[in-house]
């Protein structure tokens, strides 16, 4: 009985001893190894950082683009000239280009664009129709006068006419924000028909 627990006190012995000189290789040959040169120690990760360190990474900066100045529109009166007449002369004011205004005033004076003039007109010149007033007058039919337009053209708003626009402003304006050629183009049947179905076109 005592000889077999010798027998195996000496086994249990011989297990431990064989047991510890193999950790204490392994323990030495992983002391001698270059630690860096363990796959994926120090690879980057994908947030940027070192594995096995614990190094914040620094964001890279983008310049920032500085803002170009605005090209200038004009230095003076002379770059702005469109060479039109009867829109008036532009002007240059703080590098920027002005619509100039009408030479001629249009309630007694047309613009001759071609010879660059404003032709006077007499109110109260005898017609017997549109025709044989200036575009900025009607003939009163009534005293067979020529008469400054009232509204956007000529002729009642509830009738067709050859030309753009009629006699009442507000008509004008209200059929031509559904149809702009009715003030641009000609007063068509359509213009008038429209003009017919709103109560503004129907006030004298």
């Amino acid at each position: 009985m005592a000889g077999d627990l010798q027998h195996a006190n000496r086994r249990l012995l011989a297990i431990f001893m064989t047991t510890s000189m193999i950790c204490g290789a392994v323990f030495v040959i992983y002391a001698g190894c270059d630690i860096t040169s363990i796959p994926g120690l120090n690879s980057p990760t994908p947030s940027g950082g070192v594995r096995g360190s614990d190094r914040t990474p620094t964001p890279s900066s983008t310049p920032t683009p500085s803002p170009s100045p605005d090209a200038e529109d004009c230095n003076v009166d002379s770059d702005c000239d469109d060479g039109l007449f009867c829109n008036g002369s532009e002007t240059c004011a703080n590098d920027t280009c002005l619509d100039g205004t009408s030479p001629c005033d249009n309630q007694t004076e047309t613009c001759d664009e071609g010879n660059d003039v404003c032709e006077t007109i007499v109110t109260g010149a005898p017609c017997a129709s549109d025709v044989n007033c200036a575009p900025e007058f009607s003939c009163d039919i009534n005293n067979n006068v020529c008469v400054p337009l009232e509204g956007c053209g000529r002729g009642a708003c509830n009738i067709a006419n050859s030309s753009p626009g009629c006699n009442n402003q507000q008509c004008c304006d209200d059929v031509c924000l559904f149809d702009v050629s009715c003030c641009s183009i000609q007063w068509t049947q359509e213009c008038a028909n429209l003009a017919l179905s709103l109560s503004t076109c129907l006030q004298p």
